[in-house]
């Protein structure tokens, strides 16, 4: 004798598979139920569970099991493979299946929410990397923040210790408001921009000893002690005595006769015409004498509070009618403070040229530059000692910044 097994979700099934075969082999009369088992099976995932019939059959050689035919097709078999089948049987299969659909359905439910689950934990986990990398992202905006905050108020301590007016550190500190956030927190980067920002705002001019076309006369005007009388004897040395040019030289002081012995000193050393001027119309009188390639004028030395001599001087030079090219002199030494009240109070003069003296006097230059950028007007020369003439010459503004600037 033979054992077969046959198994399916549910008794009819079962016998379904072994009637079934028994047709397509013809054995259907040798086959005899042996023994029925009902399991259990864990469903998918494990989520639930499902029953399992086995049917063991035991095929007989020529062993006829009609009556076991007959009673299968009427008790057992499906309505689709007999229509004329149990009704009871029938509504036993329905149900069946609904238990089935309802299982799926279960089953399926199941796995939604397992999905939605994961789903939405991934989706939390996505929300959270965004808010951590935008909280990193705003926490680094707010140190550099801080940072440039920070470098900002250090390149004000740097440029006031270097005697920079403070209405320049204003316009600086605020141009460097308005660059990019990277450019702030690196001091070296901000330095380079303090360094463009005076290059591109001081005037500069070009200026060549050996061809001057600012004019032939030539006049230095400024307070008391800055060195215009040794400045103007450089100068001239340079311009007109190298070149081997005619030039006289005029003293013009208003208030103290004999006020111009130094001068007059130089004038005999070079000699050079000297003249002393101390009324308004010998002035004019000489000014119209065209006798000499240069003219180098000196005038006596005025606090900026002696607005009236000031002033007086400026009617004097405009009364001319002719070109005069005005230097205002001022020692690198002078406080920032006051060195704007000078640049201020000669205004009146409507001078062409800054002269800066004793740069060897001082380790820093922020208050000359100060100066320039107050006046808008540009630094023709420097002095840099008492030799004559060689402590002078042609202001190089970028270097001055360079070095200030460091």
């Amino acid at each position: 004798m033979e054992y077969l097994i046959f198994e399916g979700p549910t008794y009819k099934d079962a016998m379904n598979q072994m009637y079934t075969m028994g047709v397509q082999k013809n054995m259907l009369d040798q086959m005899q139920i042996i023994k029925k088992v009902e399991e259990e099976k864990k469903s998918f995932f494990g989520l639930k569970k499902k029953k399992n019939w086995k049917i063991i059959v035991g095929v007989f050689e020529d062993k006829p099991v009609k009556k076991q035919k007959a009673a299968y097709a009427q008790d057992y078999a499906t309505p689709d493979l007999f229509p004329n089948s149990n009704p009871h049987l029938q509504n036993q299969a329905q149900q069946e299946n609904a238990n089935l659909k309802t299982e799926i359905l279960d089953m399926k439910k199941s796995l939604m929410e397992m999905i939605n689950s994961r789903m939405n934990e991934i989706k939390d986990n996505l929300i959270q990397d965004k808010i951590g990398r935008e909280m990193t992202q705003e926490n680094q905006i707010l140190e550099d923040v801080e940072i440039s905050k920070k470098n900002l108020e250090w390149v004000e301590k740097f440029l006031r210790d270097r005697t920079f007016a403070q209405f320049l550190i204003d316009d600086i500190l605020e141009h460097l408001r308005r660059q990019k956030n990277d450019v702030r927190i690196e001091k070296a980067h901000m330095l380079g921009a303090v360094r463009e920002f005076l290059t591109s705002n001081l005037v500069s001019e070009e200026i060549s000893i050996d061809n001057y076309n600012f004019g032939n006369i030539v006049l230095f005007a400024g307070p008391t002690g800055v060195g215009k009388t040794i400045t103007l004897v450089k100068m001239a040395a340079h311009v007109a005595e190298m070149r081997r040019k005619k030039m006289r030289f005029i003293s013009v002081d208003r208030y103290k006769v004999g006020a111009d012995s130094q001068l007059k000193t130089y004038a005999e050393l070079l000699k050079v015409p000297f003249y002393p001027i101390h009324k308004q119309e010998d002035f004019f009188d000489l000014i119209n004498i065209n006798e000499s390639d240069f003219t180098f004028i000196d005038t006596a030395g005025k606090s900026p509070r002696e607005t009236i001599a000031i002033k007086e001087l400026g009617d004097w030079i405009k009364r001319t009618g002719k070109k005069i090219d005005i230097h205002l002199v001022v020692s690198a030494t002078t406080k920032p403070q006051d060195l704007d009240y000078i640049i201020e109070k000669y205004s009146v003069l409507d001078y062409h040229h800054i002269i800066a003296t004793k740069f060897d006097e001082t380790r820093h230059m922020g208050s000359v530059i100060s100066a320039v950028y107050r006046a808008k007007k540009p630094l023709s020369f420097v002095t840099n000692g008492q030799e004559v003439p060689q402590d002078f010459k042609i202001a190089n503004l970028e270097s001055i910044i360079a070095d200030s600037i460091k």
